[in-house]
């Protein structure tokens, strides 16, 4: 069987159009989406999320990823162009003839021929019949290069089920060509949702022990980062991060007070009212966050008079004990509204 098609450089444009923002989108935002809620999640300076710092960060990674995914697309359209111009052979006539053994693809100056078992995989979708070669290399027809559907149709089928029968395609589903997604294992969340696909399909598809053993390390890779992650959150170092950041957090936020009164000319009656001139102030209590106490999250914060006391219960969670934790300034001044309550 032959099939006779003219190659223009729009059609390798629109091929990688075709494969960039049609077939592999809803893949590729998904996957973006996924990892833009986890890298939002990561601490990037020495403060704690609140809900509107995580979805801004999640915006951002999500953005740049989107970015990055359509520079690289704008990059194979630069590198397809190159390779059009220092190979004249890659547009214009081209005839495709199957044949028992294999199939030839003969140009205006070339010739080249392709054994069943060097056929990796022939996929038949929207626009286009493709198959791609062991080496990587992508054959294209536009089905408007068949003179009818039925011809389309032969010859699709002429090329699948001799690939399979041959061992080519049956190679390619033996699971080694997704052993890649194991990368995905280092990403945690990613790793533990792609290992358990990979070890469903290791069993139950591939029967392969391999992609059952890459998928069972994605998911103990995220078992561990948030294992360790915890024990630190809870250990004796994660006490100290606590103060820390309190201590960070509470000199802010003495900042921003002082700032509202002499913007309103009176102190706040609480912490919230402080948001409306600093909307991205930082005002809980790291000790609450980390214990979830969702009923107050906040620094404890009194207004007394022309005077407020400002604190963090510390690691015992109740205020006015001896580990409460106050602004590094303790002063009781004309200038300067902050005392320590006794």
């Amino acid at each position: 069987m032959e099939i006779i098609s003219e190659v223009s450089k729009k059609d390798y444009i629109d091929f990688l159009k075709f494969l960039f923002f049609r077939k592999k989108l809803s893949r590729v935002i998904s996957l973006i989406a996924i990892m833009a809620l986890l890298l939002g999640g990561f601490k990037y300076g020495e403060y704690l999320f609140t809900k509107k710092v995580y979805f801004i960060q999640v915006l951002i990674c999500f953005s740049l990823m989107a970015l990055a995914y359509f520079l690289f697309y704008l990059l194979q359209v630069l590198k397809c162009q190159k390779g059009i111009r220092n190979n004249t052979t890659k547009t214009g006539y081209r005839k495709f003839t199957v044949v028992q053994n294999g199939i030839s693809i003969e140009t205006k100056d070339q010739k080249d021929f392709y054994r069943w078992e060097n056929i990796k995989s022939v996929v038949k979708e929207d626009d286009y019949i493709y198959f791609t070669i062991v080496n990587g290399k992508t054959y294209f027809i536009n089905k408007s290069a068949f003179p009818s559907l039925e011809d389309e149709n032969n010859f699709y089928e002429s090329l699948q089920p001799k690939g399979a029968q041959s061992g080519g395609l049956n190679q390619h589903r033996r699971g080694r060509h997704i052993y890649n997604w194991g990368f995905l294992g280092f990403i945690p969340i990613v790793g533990a949702f792609s290992g358990a696909v990979l070890i469903w399909r290791g069993i139950y598809q591939y029967k392969d022990r391999m992609l059952v053993l890459i998928g069972l390390f994605g998911i103990l890779f995220t078992v561990g980062i948030y294992s360790l992650m915890s024990y630190q959150l809870y250990s004796k170092s994660g006490d100290e991060d606590m103060a820390f950041f309190a201590h960070q957090n509470l000199n802010d936020v003495v900042k921003s007070i002082e700032i509202y009164k002499s913007e309103t000319g009176s102190y706040p009656d609480s912490l919230k009212q402080v948001l409306s001139k600093d909307p991205f102030l930082f005002i809980y209590d790291s000790y609450l966050v980390r214990a979830n106490k969702d009923n107050h999250q906040e620094f404890h914060y009194k207004k007394i008079g022309n005077k407020y006391t400002l604190f963090s219960v510390g690691l015992d969670l109740m205020p006015y004990t001896g580990d409460d934790i106050y602004p590094d300034i303790i002063t009781d001044t004309s200038k300067f509204g902050l005392v320590k309550e006794k």
